[in-house]
């Protein structure tokens, strides 16, 4: 009997995924569980983009706006969740698609992760006063003691620096070590579909999304959530920049020009991971559900595809 099959959609941000992951699902019959860090909170759907009302009465989701920003929801979180919500679907339908931009998510689904150490108060504490005081001291050691994570991660991020450095510390190998585990078995195939567009239009996409992001209501739902922004969900390009903003340290015309330019910087990073990935088969967003299906059908002996 063939193993059930997952469909990965992935891709830099504002690259087409979502509008992408629907018109496949819909093909297939089948549902969407997202591998987003940010659409997972329910409190921020327009500053992470999270699909629509209106798409989402279209195809089930999992994983959009199901917990709060106040839960702690990780990589690790997301692999239990997402295996046993595959488990459920898998009994309907063989075929599930996944789609997100959160590479170690994606990770952490089809090849699981390896036990990285537990957190330490103690250091956290002392790096966490490293940083209030001066970030760039961190980030530097990041960069000399683990550059190949430094090139893919988001250095502005405070959590994900220390967590790093953290990780370093306590076991004396670099925090992408433990990103490279061996594969463990998963019950199910899976192929990865990345959205593929020349730098200058997916460019030019972002800047538009982060135009009408502001004017669907971004300021004010980022307002709501400000009293929370030390929490995890919010160290993300977009709601820092608004925080600048609120805080004077920069107008609002500065803070938008300056989310569009951190969220291409982003973008960049996720098409670095995505292209260290193997197997993957890079497609335009706009291509025929009947195009992407062959490209399946070429991989697996799929007689339930048309």
């Amino acid at each position: 009997m063939r193993k059930p099959l997952v469909i990965v959609v992935t891709g830099p941000t504002g690259s087409g995924k979502t509008a992408f992951s629907i018109r496949l699902a819909k093909k297939l019959n089948c549902s969407i569980i997202s591998a987003d860090s940010r659409q997972v909170f329910k409190e921020i759907p327009i500053g992470s983009a999270a699909p629509t009302n209106e798409e989402l009465n279209e195809v089930k989701h999992y994983l959009v706006g199901s917990h709060s920003i106040n839960d702690k929801f990780n990589a690790g979180v997301f692999e239990k969740e997402a295996l046993k919500i595959l488990e459920s679907l898998f009994k309907e339908n063989n075929i599930q698609l996944v789609c997100g931009g959160t590479g170690l998510y994606i990770k952490a689904l089809l090849e699981g992760l390896d036990n990285i150490p537990d957190s330490s108060d103690e250091i956290r504490t002392e790096l966490d006063e490293i940083w209030e005081s001066d970030p760039e001291v961190l980030k530097k050691q990041l960069q000399e003691l683990d550059p190949e994570y430094s090139k893919i991660t988001d250095l502005s991020n405070k959590q994900r620096v220390i967590r790093a450095l953290e990780v370093i510390q306590l076991s004396g190998k670099t925090y992408s070590s433990f990103r490279k585990s061996s594969q463990k078995a998963r019950d199910f195939d899976y192929v990865i579909l990345a959205m593929e567009l020349p730098r200058e239009e997916l460019y030019q996409r972002i800047n538009r999304r982060s135009e009408l992001m502001i004017e669907a209501g971004w300021i004010k739902e980022a307002r709501n959530v400000f009293p929370f922004r030390e929490v995890n969900a919010l160290q993300t390009v977009g709601f820092r920049e608004l925080f600048e903003f609120f805080d004077g340290r920069l107008s609002q015309e500065e803070a938008i020009e300056k989310i569009k330019i951190n969220t291409r910087r982003y973008a960049k990073r996720q098409l670095t991971w995505i292209r260290n990935q193997q197997e993957v088969s890079w497609v335009n967003p706009e291509i025929e559900t009947e195009s992407v299906i062959k490209i399946i059908k070429d991989r697996f002996s799929l007689d339930e595809l048309s």
